[in-house]
């Protein structure tokens, strides 16, 4: 009896480039998400916020209420508004504070400069779905909404739905939210302007309330956001009665919002541009960019330690992933055939990169090692200097991140991690891991490369060993076996392929050599937001917090 035989095939997994190769940056997003909710590395301007729940107000008014009704109608809404705030950039002096970072913008910017050139455009050609024309400002069918603020939108307590395909606003807040936009823009000429697709100068010179550089101006709709950062939904709904996990993230969001002000004049009193970097080095050390220390009001101190935390992860991340970088980056150059990660390690530390490095050193033990390395550290108010670990964070990215970088780039990758692991295992202020931050019970066992575990380790197991074996055996855990273990899980669990290298019958084979990326802890969105709302300001070339950004601050820090 003849018996069916089917055959079918195995797609192969999907190949991603990655960014946490050893889960060592999970921490830093945990404390960030924790300390910034309702803000996401997506969420870029303010007025999105209340654009939202006025718009789908608008359409329930106009009886749009089915997907089919209101869904090409928000893709063309996201287009106008977009090219609303590039034509506005287009005809006034600072375009930066108009379309940055709006919703389709590397599309539609170059349609709102055609209409400042005196050309008309249709909102049709770009709202589009097809893929294939080249034109489609956004490939999500229910654009910027559903792929970066719906979540946050019903966090907050401003829309509710199971998805964007159910979403409703919700009456008490996201309805008070919209009739205060309502006051402020051109309401019924935006929505003629969807119906009748075609914009042209005139048309969208009319709407120019509508760009986010306004609503510092429009002063009910700032304020009413300004509270929802502040206060909750108790700004819109006062009746409304929080969680206490409703109020514990108000806080905390409140409180960062408020550190970001007050340091943001620290580094202008100091002449520095306040970005990601500065942000890094102040809250690190607790000291301005001169080296003195922060007094930080009491309400927002608690903040600024959490935040701490959070950088001091984010040395160990960039450290173990540019070490992480540099043995990779050896063994594809090498050449040389290994078995396994030990025998990976301990090539590494004995016969290349590491052994170079180890040369230098006149030294018994792994201890004595960092030991060296940790006295010629900068004092840790001095952030700005070279050999300080925050500068060398910012080295070591850099040339790990390079796709030319020399055999003295890949030294220096090395050179750096291991001194921002002395600083993190030596320096006094590092002593408290990660401090009273709560993580979810178990968490941290699924992210076992973390401030707890690795000074534990090095200090019970590896300090007293030589030098070639003490470091052999950190890399092992906290780099080679991490990554395997890491990528491994994503290929289970998600179908992703994220190995860097791979161990087979032929020995280790190289796939591609991992970079070492900061997080993005919100910051950039962050301060954005501010100033979209009024209460940052740029004052020749420096943030500032402006005279509404000190209330603020008054209000947060009681």
């Amino acid at each position: 009896m003849e018996s069916a035989v089917q055959t079918g095939w195995v797609q192969p997994p999907k190949q991603i480039g990655g960014l946490d190769h050893l889960g060592a940056q999970a921490p830093c997003i945990k404390i960030y998400s924790q300390l910034l909710p309702g803000i996401t590395n997506v969420t870029d301007r303010a007025r999105y916020y209340s654009f939202y729940p006025w718009l789908f107000t608008e359409f329930d008014r106009n009886g749009w209420r089915a997907e089919s009704e209101w869904a090409p109608r928000l893709r063309r809404a996201e287009c106008l508004l977009t090219m609303i705030a590039h034509f506005h950039g287009h005809t006034v002096d600072d375009d930066e504070e108009h379309g940055d970072a709006m919703v389709g913008s590397n599309t539609l910017d170059k349609a709102a400069a055609q209409v400042a050139a005196g050309a008309s455009v249709r909102l049709s050609n770009f709202a589009h779905q097809d893929a294939e024309a080249g034109t489609r400002y956004f490939k999500n069918p229910h654009g910027g909404l559903g792929q970066y603020y719906f979540g946050v939108l019903e966090e907050l307590g401003l829309l509710r739905g199971e998805s964007v395909k159910s979403l409703r606003v919700i009456k008490e807040t996201g309805k008070a939210l919209a009739r205060a936009v309502s006051k402020h823009v051109p309401g019924e000429e935006f929505i003629r302007t969807l119906e009748g697709d075609l914009i042209d100068a005139e048309r969208l010179r009319a709407l120019s309330a509508f760009c986010f550089c306004n609503l510092k101006r429009a002063s009910e709709e700032a304020e009413q956001l300004i509270g929802v950062f502040a206060n909750g939904l108790t700004a819109l709904h006062p009746e409304y009665a929080p969680s206490l996990e409703e109020e514990a993230a108000t806080t905390a969001r409140a409180r960062s919002l408020s550190l970001l002000c007050n340091l943001a004049d620290r580094a202008a009193e100091a002449g520095v541009t306040f970005e990601a970097h500065t942000f890094r080095g102040m809250i690190y050390t607790g000291c301005n960019p001169a080296g003195e220390i922060l007094q930080a009001p009491e309400a927002i101190q608690a903040s600024a330690v959490i935040w701490q935390v959070y950088q001091r992860n984010e040395l160990l991340a960039v450290a173990l992933q540019g070490l992480l970088h540099v043995q990779v980056k050896a063994l594809e150059l090498s050449g040389v055939r290994l078995d396994n990660t030990r025998a990976f390690s301990d090539w590494f530390w004995r016969e290349s990169l590491g052994h170079e490095l180890l040369s230098n050193f006149q030294a018994r033990t792994a201890a004595e090692v960092l030991e060296e390395m940790h006295s010629h550290l900068p004092h840790l108010a001095h952030w700005q200097e070279e050999d300080h670990e925050i500068e060398l964070m910012r080295r070591v990215g850099g040339l790990a991140g390079k796709e030319d970088g020399t055999p003295d780039d890949t030294l220096e990758v090395l050179r750096g991690a291991m001194t921002i692991l002395a600083a993190l295992i030596l320096r006094p202020e590092n002593q408290s891991g990660y401090g009273e931050f709560a993580f979810p019970p178990g968490y941290l066992q699924g992210y076992p490369v973390n401030l707890n575990t690795l000074p534990a380790v090095w200090r019970s197991e590896l300090a007293a060993q030589s030098p070639e074996a003490g470091f052999a055996q950190l890399c092992r855990r906290f780099c080679l076996d991490a990554h395997l273990r890491v990528a491994m899980r994503k290929l289970r669990q998600q179908g992703q392929n994220t190995f860097r290298f791979i161990p087979g019958e032929m020995g280790i084979t190289v796939r591609k050599v991992p970079a070492a990326p900061n997080t993005s802890p919100r910051f950039t969105q962050a301060v954005r937001i501010l100033t979209d709302l009024g209460l940052l300001q740029k004052v020749n070339g420096l943030v500032r917090t402006t005279a509404r950004g000190r209330q603020f601050e008054e209000q947060v820090n009681g």
